[in-house]
């Protein structure tokens, strides 16, 4: 019993081994290829990332700047909001106004920076 079991693992192993060195020759050139295949498309998709930060960083630099130069100016403009390009009053046909429950936004923006309270 223990010689047949012995005689099967040997050859067993033995057959795997074949196989393997048969197989390993046929497939490594595919897989040293498709190494280099996953290598260059790694470092494409790095590059084209790299590539879109670089134009979003330049698309949004006015935006940055502008938005960076308005919050810095609002210090020195802080103490003189009498004046009436800061803080322009509400006219009488805007306060009356029924409100209608519908705001697209854009007199929200206006209302805060003409400082109005609405």
């Amino acid at each position: 019993m223990f010689f047949d079991n012995g005689m099967q693992f040997t050859f067993t192993l033995l057959v795997i081994c074949l196989i393997v060195s048969w197989i390993v020759p046929l497939v490594a050139p595919f897989v040293i290829i498709g190494g280099f295949v996953y290598y260059l498309n790694i470092e494409a998709v790095s590059r084209s990332n790299r590539e879109a930060k670089r134009m979003a960083n330049m698309a949004m630099a006015p935006i940055l700047s502008t938005t960076s130069e308005c919050v810095s100016g609002l210090v020195p403009i802080a103490p003189r909001v009498e004046h009436p390009c800061v803080a322009a009053p509400v006219p009488p046909q805007r306060q009356q106004a029924p409100d209608l429950g519908y705001h697209n936004g854009s007199e929200l923006g206006h209302s805060y920076f003409l400082g109005s309270s609405r």
